[in-house]
């Protein structure tokens, strides 16, 4: 069984957790994206594009689909 523990409270379409550590996340938010790098407790003011979805891929690579696809 997992135990799960409450963390920020976001408003996000997407969240990619980084893998390995899942200490930095990336979520989805009006405004860009917001990035979180204590595992989720707390996050960033958004930046960059609008995206929709957001894929963290194992060698680090982030990958993004914006509002059009």
């Amino acid at each position: 069984g997992a135990t799960w523990e409450d963390r920020a409270a976001v408003e996000a379409l997407d969240i990619a957790v980084e893998p390995g550590t899942g200490q930095r996340v990336l979520a989805t938010v009006q405004g860009g994206t917001a990035l979180s790098t204590d595992g989720g407790r707390t996050f960033a003011p958004p930046t960059g594009p609008q995206l929709a979805y957001v894929s963290w891929a194992p060698d680090g690579t982030v990958y993004g689909l914006d509002l059009d696809s």
